[in-house]
């Protein structure tokens, strides 16, 4: 889930869903379909009204999004899984996504950013006590960590969901290598048991530059990929 930078490449090799070439397998997926109780009929495709007509938001600033939640969307529908796409505004979007009580079952289409050196920003998303607070506090979509209280506040016909709150206060209580290695098992917690996401595209960026500028670097906590202005030299006569 988190970039292999992030904890220091312990996970480098690590891929519970491993396919051949990674193009997935569409029969485990009917296979774990057919587990399901939304499969009636045990043939590895959903056919519980659950399955159908499930809104999921897309932004529409970028065009490259909607087009990665059609392929979400497509792939999905080989299991019986139809998601109704809709490409909104980004201030929509948001609104929407960062509320529990908006109710979206699937979101296709989120992008994360790390905002410090290590996990901590990346997987407080899913610290329960920030479920349900401001915009941006916390994945809140997801669900993970909600109380009881919670859902049947926000009219879920659940009563007990997931949480790692216990894990994260773990990790945050550690330092240096230890906090690392503390945040790569939250990461194999999170894939392999709760799995309240799944990760399917990194994205990176590329900064052109002048050839006068000896040294560059992002700035580690922007989101936006801006330069560190402190880092920044030219060569010397390029004033």
């Amino acid at each position: 889930m988190a970039p292999d930078a992030l904890l220091n490449n312990l996970l480098l090799d690590y891929d519970p869903y491993e396919t051949p070439g990674g193009r997935g397998d569409l029969e485990a997926a009917q296979g774990e379909m057919a587990k399901s109780r939304y499969d009636r009929d045990h043939d590895g495709v959903c056919d519980a009204p659950a399955c159908s007509g499930l809104l999921s938001l897309a932004r529409n600033d970028e065009p490259t999004i909607p087009r990665l939640a059609k392929i979400v969307a497509d792939n999905l529908r080989r299991i019986g899984i139809e998601l109704d796409v809709k490409a909104v505004d980004p201030d929509t979007y948001f609104g929407k996504v960062s509320l529990p009580q908006s109710r979206l079952p699937v979101v296709p289409a989120l992008g994360l950013l790390p905002d410090t050196l290590n996990g901590t920003g990346l997987f407080s998303v899913f610290y329960g006590p920030l479920v349900g607070g401001p915009p941006g506090s916390g994945l809140s979509g997801s669900l993970v960590g909600a109380t009881p209280h919670q859902l049947g506040k926000w009219k879920y016909r659940v009563t007990k969901v997931p949480n790692v709150d216990g894990k994260i206060e773990e990790c945050l209580r550690l330092t240096a290598g230890a906090q690392i290695q503390c945040w790569a098992e939250t990461d194999q917690l999170l894939m392999e048991t709760v799995v309240p996401w799944v990760p399917y595209l990194f994205d990176g960026s590329i900064q052109v530059v002048s050839n006068r500028v000896s040294r560059f670097t992002f700035s580690q906590s922007s989101v936006f990929m801006m330069p560190a202005f402190d880092q920044i030299a030219l060569k010397p006569g390029s004033g």
